[in-house]
């Protein structure tokens, strides 16, 4: 039970996020997968919505702030530019950003980036929901291409080996 409670605190946290919340849980600490998985989403899903509620209550209650005015010049002149563009991508382009395993392209950037574009809260949410979704499952087919791997490479070293 302890093992569960700390993938689910691991998956939580911003910069460890659900993909290594999961690692962390099916090699580390020994959870089978089919448990593991579902923590992890399940950690990293408590977190994003108390981020995204606060996020956008936070920007829509600061509108007359003169950084909120400056981000939203900057955004309304994108948008001005690429409507149509931001209108049929941005919700696949958004869940591709997450899914990707790469450093800072997670659900907390992804909160952000939705809403800089726009997007509102609850299709925010879907994408990132959706997006660690993905995320996890290359993360998991990642970890066990690695194991065959190693695994492979040690039965072919000890086959091939000299003797003493």
């Amino acid at each position: 039970m302890y093992h569960y409670l700390l993938t689910i605190i691991a998956s939580s946290l911003p910069i460890i996020e659900a993909r290594f919340g999961f690692a962390f849980g099916y090699k580390i600490l020994d959870i089978p997968v089919y448990i593991s998985l579902p923590l992890a989403f399940l950690g990293n899903l408590i977190s994003i919505i108390a981020v995204t509620y606060l996020l956008y209550a936070i920007f829509d209650q600061e509108k007359d702030h003169w950084f909120h005015n400056k981000i939203n010049k900057l955004i309304e002149m994108i948008k001005t530019r690429h409507q149509k563009r931001i209108e049929s991508f941005a919700l696949i382009s958004l869940i591709l950003f997450i899914a990707v395993p790469l450093p800072f392209s997670g659900s907390y950037s992804g909160i952000i980036i939705g809403y800089l574009i726009g997007l509102p809260r609850e299709k925010t949410l879907l994408a990132a929901a959706i997006g660690t979704i993905f995320s996890l499952t290359i993360v998991f087919f990642t970890i066990e291409s690695v194991d065959v791997s190693s695994q492979f490479l040690l039965n072919f070293l000890k086959e091939f080996s000299l003797p003493n």
